[in-house]
């Protein structure tokens, strides 16, 4: 399971209850607590997308192989 925070509140919240998270932290606001710092952060959602494709791929993600202009890896189930 992996919780996905819009603020260092969540991010407190999701980590004192022993969950995975990544905060989407769209305002680049400091951490009040590092003992709670989440697992992942970005500056938006799509850092969302390597995360949660990459366990299931082998030559990187999805994501990235389409913008940088190459073909995606095969992985079980795809559809292109």
């Amino acid at each position: 399971m992996l919780h996905v925070a819009g603020s260092a509140i969540d991010t407190m919240g999701a980590k004192a209850a022993g969950l995975r998270c990544y905060w989407a932290n769209r305002r680049g606001a400091p951490l009040f607590d590092p003992t709670y710092a989440p697992d992942h952060m970005g500056p938006d959602l799509t850092g969302l997308l390597d995360i949660l494709l990459l366990p299931h791929l082998k030559g990187g993600s999805r994501y990235q192989a389409r913008v940088s202009g190459g073909e995606p890896p095969a992985f079980p189930g795809a559809t292109t």
